[in-house]
């Protein structure tokens, strides 16, 4: 009797060990897919009649993987190892994006994402000239775009600040604007001028970009980053009385 339940113990061991086998090996060639769509419109927020061409590359513990969307903004990503990635998703023309912290867990059912692109700003501000009153800069100019309503709605950003190489990288100030001119119009707008940023004596520098894809504010900066920035303006400059 003693004999038989040795046997049966030991059977019970050897299946278990068979058990965790398999289990670690299918854990280590477990994968899964990655579907889904990236819709591209253009600066006035109209879908563009081509869709496709968008590259999209998952950077993770498995390596880059590439993936490019068809005629209908379409991608698919197949055998992904299960891990996390960062997704970006670049195409020429437009601002690139990047997602962070895309976790594959794999099996059959895919992971499906969704994303958006803008096209990058065409409008451009003609002519800068800039002029000073007390704690504030006005940005004159002619604004320039290809907007085909009567009525545009576009947006600007003026960058500012005390270097002659002032750009969206490298400024201390930045004041966007609305723009609802036809094309070839002269325009006014104007930003308030931090004195222990700007002291008299100093100068101040600026440029300015359309841009069509929006903003949001970087903490670890402290500035608004801007999306879909189109060509610079001249720099102008003023001296600060």
């Amino acid at each position: 009797m003693a004999f038989h339940k040795w046997i049966w113990y030991v059977w019970f061991l050897l299946l278990l060990m068979a058990c965790s086998e398999t289990i670690t090996e299918e854990t280590l060639i477990l994968k899964g897919q990655i579907k889904g769509r990236v819709t591209l419109y253009n600066e006035f927020l109209e879908h563009e009649t081509d869709q496709s061409g968008t590259t999209l590359t998952l950077d993770g513990s498995a390596g880059p993987l590439s993936a490019v969307t068809d005629a209908e903004g379409r991608y698919l990503f197949t055998d992904v190892p299960t891990g996390t990635y960062h997704l970006v998703i670049e195409k020429p023309g437009f601002p690139s994006y990047k997602h962070k912290g895309l976790r594959v867990m794999g099996g059959k059912e895919p992971l499906y994402t969704f994303y958006q692109l803008i096209h990058n700003s065409t409008a451009s501000f003609e002519d800068l000239r800039l002029s000073f009153s007390p704690q504030s800069v006005s940005f004159t100019g002619v604004v320039v775009h290809q907007h085909p309503s009567p009525y545009p709605l576009l947006w600007l950003v003026a960058f500012f600040g005390t270097n002659a190489d002032v750009s969206p990288q490298n400024h201390l100030e930045s004041i966007s604007h609305i723009v609802r001119e036809a094309s070839g119009t002269e325009i006014t707008f104007h930003a308030d001028v931090d004195p222990a940023l700007f002291p008299s004596g100093s100068t101040l520098y600026a440029v300015v970009h359309g841009y069509s894809a929006g903003r949001t504010f970087n903490p670890e900066t402290g500035f608004n980053e801007y999306y879909g920035l189109g060509e610079p303006s001249e720099i102008a400059s003023i001296s600060i009385p």
